[in-house]
């Protein structure tokens, strides 16, 4: 994706989707980084929340000091060694067409 991720990066997935194992390999191999869910059901109102907070924190508090608790998650996967490898020509044709659509002003 060309995304690059600090060495302790992680995605934290909330609501109903982090019940599916199967898509949140898929968010661990895309984003090629450790997946952890929250330990407790309906998290999709805090994960709203938390992400506002990270995004509002004006002290000058950096995001790893927003989410440095991290008692409440659960480890749910890591990307496969060849994640890169799969998907980063995907990231490369999608993005091709992406900017063909734009220049046709689709």
């Amino acid at each position: 994706l060309n995304i690059f991720v600090g060495e302790n990066a992680k995605v934290i997935v909330t609501g109903g989707a982090s019940v599916n194992d199967s898509i949140l390999q898929v968010i661990s191999d895309i984003f090629a980084t450790p997946v952890y869910k929250l330990a407790y059901a309906n998290s999709a109102a805090f994960g709203a929340a938390f992400r506002a907070a990270v995004c509002t924190a004006s002290s000058g508090e950096k995001n790893e000091e927003v989410v440095a608790d991290n008692t409440n998650l659960i480890f749910v996967c890591k990307p496969f060694e060849d994640c890169r490898q799969i998907y980063d020509p995907m990231v490369t044709r999608f993005r091709e067409i992406v900017g063909n659509l734009q220049s046709r002003r689709y």
